[in-house]
């Protein structure tokens, strides 16, 4: 099963629409799960950064209802 999501960024690869996700275990990672390019796992700090200033996380509500 895969993690849950926790918010939602452009995917940098093809720029549509992806889920961030945290990993399950191990380091507390943040890793972008796009629909057409796979997983993108940033490891280094540059990578992480990435995703959370161009990523909206969810509040402690979950992902909001569609429109």
């Amino acid at each position: 099963m895969a993690n849950p999501n926790i918010g939602r960024i452009r995917c940098p690869l093809c720029e549509q629409d992806a889920h961030v996700r945290k990993q399950a275990k191990g380091a507390a990672l943040l890793y972008i799960a796009c629909d057409r390019c796979g997983h993108l796992s940033p490891r280094l700090s540059a990578g992480q950064n990435y995703i959370l200033r161009n990523a909206t996380i969810y509040g402690p509500e979950g992902e909001p209802a569609p429109a």
